[in-house]
């Protein structure tokens, strides 16, 4: 099971139980620590990822992964051994009036990242298409350096050449498609940063 900071079981109880008083938020830990760890693997468990391996340039360059759920996002670690911290949408954000720029934000990222997927299963479809038309450019070439007459190779000549030019059509689309996702990550990255910049982000460890 994923490990918990200290800091985000904190973030738990004053975003979610708004109980804000920090001796109060000390005192509710200690008195129910299983309760709010067992509450934050819960809607961990329901969480959407958002974008993975995002660069913080905290503690030497590494990275972390954003999840959603509803009004929270949620950090962990590179490794996403340990969840670092938690943010509310409109709580937290330094800019109040920008708020909700930032949950449209999250709502565009999330239907990229679907797109993306969509790309990259196309993609593979393409790919192992294409895998299967070069097997039967080899067996074809095979039999054009065996064939009994001519005819018969001018034959699988005009096979081959067809086939060449649906591999030349299969590769112009899977290099189309990893075009689009790029673009899309790209677009991802920009509004990530923009969303990042709005937080104070503490790394923590977990305990």
């Amino acid at each position: 099971m994923i490990s918990l900071s200290y800091h985000i079981k904190i973030r738990y109880i004053q975003r979610i139980l708004r109980i804000t008083d920090e001796e109060k938020t000390k005192l509710y830990l200690q008195k129910h620590n299983k309760k709010v760890s067992f509450a934050i693997w819960n809607f961990f468990s329901k969480a959407k990822v958002l974008y993975k391996h995002f660069p913080t340039h905290e503690n030497g360059g590494g990275t972390v992964n954003f999840y959603t759920y509803e009004d929270l996002l949620i950090i962990t670690s590179q490794n996403n051994d340990y969840m670092i911290t938690l943010y509310h949408i409109q709580l937290d954000y330094d800019r109040p009036k920008n708020w909700q720029k930032i949950a449209n934000y999250i709502k565009t990222i999330g239907a990229h990242n679907e797109e993306i997927f969509q790309k990259n299963q196309q993609k593979k479809t393409i790919d192992t298409e294409s895998r299967k038309i070069e097997f039967a450019l080899a067996k074809l070439n095979e039999l054009i350096e065996n064939a009994p007459s001519p005819s018969v190779s001018d034959y699988l000549q005009k096979e081959v050449t067809a086939l060449q030019q649906e591999r030349e059509i299969s590769i112009e689309e899977a290099k189309k498609l990893m075009y689009e996702a790029k673009e899309l990550k790209n677009e991802n990255y920009k509004m990530m940063k923009d969303i990042f910049k709005g937080y104070k982000y503490t790394p923590s460890v977990a305990v």
